[in-house]
């Protein structure tokens, strides 16, 4: 994260609707930060939005200026209705881009989930809220260094307010604590309890000096890839001390595992528009926005464009 995000205030004051159009505020909101990475985005916000379509929660993204189509694919979903997304005009980092997103929402419980995290089962979060109910003042996917991670982290919005926490990190201070470590840190010091989500099973090994696993899942209820943005825009330079080739292994198994989920319907729209036929690429891109924004949802269907010309 940038210097200087101790001050969240500064980045956007909360909107005038912070729920939007008037829908009223939903029990939960879910903050996501993205930042490029299209391809685990898709797969994240699809199952995130499967495993939440019978709860009383919603989704919000707050795009960290990506630059590789992830901020159109996300307004696509946006236009759907499936979630509200907020466009930063820059990388604002991670914990001031959840604190941009909490200002957002009203709502009481608040899970931030990673853009490479997301749910296993439809009862995910009625799972995280009872640990809550039974007494723990922050649940989900705990840290080797004993807090919360970020990566699925379901608090009280009152017990932030009341405590005077932020998502923020502390890196540029004695402390060095990461984004949202503060949480549970304080809270612990002040007798509160954290209830952490135990690794149950994971992809790969990753790091070689910190118990972090690739594509790891946390208590049955959450999965998690880690280090998905920084692999790929590292392009194959290594990350700490992960090997390249274990972290593309692990990518590519979520993304055939993804891609070999079976679908309700799949649309085929052939494509012939190269630029030289600029009416033919708006009548393309006109088709595609239809189909994506169909009431079905849209984890249930695919799209397969097949490209009939020699000009991509």
């Amino acid at each position: 994260d940038p210097a200087g995000d101790t001050t969240p205030e500064r980045l956007a004051a909360p909107p005038d609707e912070p729920e939007g159009l008037g829908r009223p505020s939903p029990a939960v909101a879910i903050l996501m930060v993205t930042h490029n990475a299209l391809d685990v985005v898709r797969v994240a916000v699809l199952r995130t939005l499967r495993y939440t379509r019978a709860s009383d929660a919603r989704l919000v993204v707050v795009d960290n200026a990506s630059t590789d189509g992830t901020r159109t694919w996300l307004r696509e979903m946006t236009a759907r209705g499936d979630l509200d997304l907020i466009e930063a005009d820059r990388n604002l980092g991670h914990g001031p881009a959840l604190e941009l997103a909490r200002a957002h929402t009203t709502a009481p419980l608040l899970l931030t989930l990673d853009s490479d995290a997301f749910p296993l089962r439809d009862d995910w979060l009625d799972r995280l809220r009872q640990r809550l109910d039974d007494g723990a003042a922050v649940a989900g996917i705990l840290h080797h260094r004993g807090y919360v991670h970020p990566s699925c982290l379901l608090v009280a919005r009152s017990t932030l307010d009341d405590h005077g926490l932020t998502f923020l990190n502390e890196k540029d201070r004695p402390s060095r604590l990461d984004v949202a470590e503060r949480i549970s840190v304080d809270l612990t010091a002040k007798g509160l309890a954290i209830d952490g989500l135990e690794r149950t099973g994971s992809l790969e090994r990753g790091s070689a000096s910190e118990p972090v696993d690739l594509g790891s899942t946390y208590g049955d209820l959450v999965y998690h890839q880690w280090y998905t943005t920084r692999t790929v825009e590292a392009n194959g330079r290594p990350v700490d001390d992960v090997p390249p080739d274990s972290a593309a292994r692990a990518l590519q198994t979520l993304l055939d595992g993804s891609h070999a989920e079976p679908r309700d319907l799949t649309v085929i729209v052939g494509a012939r528009a190269g630029l030289q036929a600029p009416e033919r690429r708006r009548n393309l891109l006109a088709t595609l926005q239809a189909v994506n924004r169909q009431d079905l949802e849209r984890w249930r269907y695919r799209v397969v464009v097949v490209e009939q010309d020699a000009d991509p």
